[in-house]
């Protein structure tokens, strides 16, 4: 700065400055602005990039799928969606997450390609004591496609161990769906005899 307003050489200033605690502040000022420049600037190129990839990936799936997915496609997606995050201990057919378009699909998979309807669907939410109750009920009936009548209460986490860091991520809490009705514990252990003869296939073609 000094160096543009008097036009002195900036070595010159230097042996000037070089003693002098005001002159290594000042250095030292501007090394740290200028690096913030540089973190602040490769951020941002960071930022655009990440951006680009995940643009590009978008329209990549979406020339991929097309006019849409068809039967088979949804089949197998929510197949392994449930192979995935599903219940598998017990002969009820739920799955929990706390992923929008995870429930979206499992929603579609389970009134497309098991043919239920979403009146035998159920719904709970699990929430942290910081989370409002009647939007996050609220959020996830419209996620699900369901009333909130279909709901079983929200259970709430109100233990105090619980670290400080959880509060806060998850503004609408998890959810569980639960399919309910006659046939259902059939079902579940159907979906798993799928879920094994799928697994069977990938064995057999990795050794292929």
């Amino acid at each position: 700065m000094i160096s543009t307003e008097l036009g002195v050489a900036k070595s010159t200033l230097n042996s000037w400055f070089r003693t002098e605690p005001e002159h290594e502040q000042l250095v030292k000022r501007h090394a740290v602005v200028g690096q913030l420049k540089a973190v602040q600037a490769n951020r941002l190129r960071q930022d655009r990039l990440t951006k680009k990839i995940h643009d590009d990936a978008v329209d990549e799936m979406q020339g991929l799928i097309g006019d849409g997915l068809s039967e088979r496609e949804l089949f197998l997606t929510g197949l392994a969606l449930y192979w995935a995050e599903g219940n598998k201990t017990q002969n009820h057919l739920a799955i929990a997450n706390c992923d929008p378009q995870l429930i979206r699909t499992f929603t579609l998979w389970v009134e497309r390609c098991l043919r239920i309807d979403r009146s035998r669907l159920r719904g709970m939410v699990y929430l942290y004591a910081d989370v409002d109750v009647d939007a996050a009920e609220t959020y996830w009936s419209e996620v699900i496609g369901i009333p909130r009548s279909q709901f079983y209460p929200a259970q709430v986490d109100t233990r105090t161990n619980k670290s400080s860091e959880k509060y806060g991520t998850l503004i609408y809490g998890t959810v569980h769906v639960k399919v309910l009705g006659e046939g259902t514990s059939n079902l579940h252990r159907k979906i798993m005899g799928w879920i094994a003869g799928l697994g069977q296939h990938i064995k057999q073609t990795m050794r292929e």
